[in-house]
């Protein structure tokens, strides 16, 4: 299996040089034009080696590795700087800073290629030499990790089994018979291991085990059973949240400024997943690149379509993505919402009239009522946002109703009002209260209660 190496550098062509020479490694290289989408990839794609430009834009390449050696999902892959500074105090700083090794620009490709061989060498075998020392093999759709597992148990074996699917490496380490640790990406213990359990396709190789070529970390704490049950039941319950989500063409997606400050308010893993819904990835992308497994992932994905802080685009070279119901459809794009189970009054005529429940987004509220207002007209309201004490007053205008059921029956009865003059704090606290309920959403599904 091909070693995986990240590149980060923001001239074109000499990433295109040292692609060039490392694939006839041969490698698999992924590539970053600057600092900031090589901290986005980096824990993403937990590669087995970084080779890092120092001077870039923004981000310098030090930036870059003191971030990834504070962070425990990176902090344990080898670094590379590449620099036209070959002083000896630069070369200093970039070790002081854990790489373990410092090239010199302009590149020479075979010193360029001994020096990752030299790097490589010293990586763990679960991805330079598994086909080799493999006492098994096998495909994945013939034997399940579920078969496999069972197996060694029975067996009382300690082994190490790694999974490969496409791009994507994971392993389970056995200790006579019991899953001990386990590795998937970014993932560690538990969560490697409901992860790979979802995986039907791909290959493993059963390696003898060696401790001391098992990286540290990852413990598992469920015993075999019970990671397996609870896996077919996960498994059995994202066949059901993915009818929920677009085609595979579809871009995944939350809206600025919204992403951002969601990431500050949500743990450091619930942050990594939510940077990852930038508009660039598709649902693959984002599950492979997420800290958790598949399950807890589609869960937080789920969650965030309901609230209506998740959208997704499709890119104007693909077709359009298949919804739910089957049919191609336009992109979505989505507002944050919130529903509130307390009093909203409204007013067109002389009177306020009430309601007892609406929906609050940024752009003004769905009163749910039977007797809507008529499209176009302003409507004076009044709410309390959820935790405030004061009452939020605004002039709307009524862009949606519906006053008969029966003509649309996944839509209840009532009427969209869009804020077109309030205050300034006011929308600035709707918009507040908005990402404090996504957040407590993210933290409610990630974090085990």
């Amino acid at each position: 299996m091909m070693p995986r190496i990240l590149v980060v550098e923001d001239e074109l062509l000499l990433r295109q040089m040292m692609r060039d020479t490392l694939e006839a490694l041969p490698a698999a290289v992924i590539e970053a034009k600057d600092g900031e989408e090589a901290l986005r990839l980096a824990p993403a794609e937990q590669p087995n080696l970084i080779i890092c430009d120092v001077m870039m834009p923004g981000l310098t390449g030090y930036d870059v590795a003191e971030a990834l050696k504070d962070d425990p999902r990176t902090a344990e892959i080898p670094f590379i700087f590449l620099s036209a500074l070959g002083t000896s105090d630069h070369k200093v700083r970039g070790l002081e800073l854990g790489a373990d090794d410092f090239l010199t620009k302009p590149i020479d490709p075979k010193e360029l290629i001994a020096r990752v061989k030299a790097i490589l060498r010293r990586i763990p075998p679960l991805t330079a030499e598994a086909s080799s020392s493999a006492v098994a093999s096998g495909n994945l759709q013939v034997m399940s990790l579920a078969t496999l597992a069972r197996s060694l148990e029975l067996e009382r074996r300690s082994a190490r089994l790694v999974l490969t699917r496409e791009r994507e490496i994971g392993e389970i380490v056995f200790v006579s018979g019991r899953i001990s640790r386990a590795f998937q990406g970014p993932r560690r213990g538990d969560a490697a291991v409901y992860h790979l359990l979802t995986w039907e396709e791909g290959s493993f190789d059963m390696l003898p085990f060696v401790e001391s070529a098992i990286p540290s970390g990852g413990e598992v704490k469920a015993s075999n059973e019970t990671l397996l049950q609870e896996g077919a039941r996960r498994l059995e319950e994202i066949a059901g949240l993915l009818a929920g989500f677009p085609g595979p063409e579809a871009l995944m997606e939350i809206p600025e400024p919204l992403r951002t400050s969601l990431q500050e308010q949500v743990p450091p893993d619930g942050a990594a997943l939510v940077a990852l819904l930038d508009g660039t990835r598709a649902l693959d992308q984002v599950i492979a690149g997420s800290p958790f497994d598949a399950w807890t992932t589609f869960k937080v994905l789920d969650r965030l379509l309901r609230l209506g802080a998740l959208g997704w685009t499709v890119a104007q070279t693909a077709q359009p993505a298949t919804g739910p119901t089957g049919q191609a459809g336009a992109p979505r794009r989505s507002l944050p919402r919130l529903t509130v189970e307390g009093p909203i009054q409204y007013q067109s005529l002389p009177a306020f009239r009430q309601a007892g429940r609406f929906t609050l987004t940024a752009r003004g509220v769905f009163i749910y009522t039977a007797t809507p207002f008529d499209m176009g007209e302003k409507v004076l309201v009044r709410f309390q946002i959820p935790g405030e004490a004061t009452w939020v007053t605004g002039v709307g205008q009524v862009t949606w109703r519906n006053a008969d059921v029966q003509k649309s029956k996944q839509a209840e009865l009532g009427m969209s009002v869009q804020l077109v003059e309030a205050p300034k704090e006011y929308l600035e606290a709707i918009g507040k209260r908005l990402t404090q309920s996504i957040a407590t959403a993210i933290r409610e599904t990630v974090e085990p209660s």
